[in-house]
């Protein structure tokens, strides 16, 4: 029965984290890192920013 509520609870924390992480928008502080990564990325790896 124990294993019954963990398995829910596992699968309910990761469906949540999904929803907050793919869906709801991000923050300034969350969203700007992000597209400075992806920015130095793309002049290391060499693709054309159009």
């Amino acid at each position: 029965m124990i294993y019954g509520f963990l398995y829910v609870g596992m699968i309910f924390s990761i469906a949540s984290l999904w929803l907050f992480l793919a869906v709801l928008p991000k923050p300034d502080f969350i969203e700007e890192p992000i597209e400075k990564f992806k920015n130095l990325l793309r002049e290391f790896l060499g693709s054309k920013n159009e």
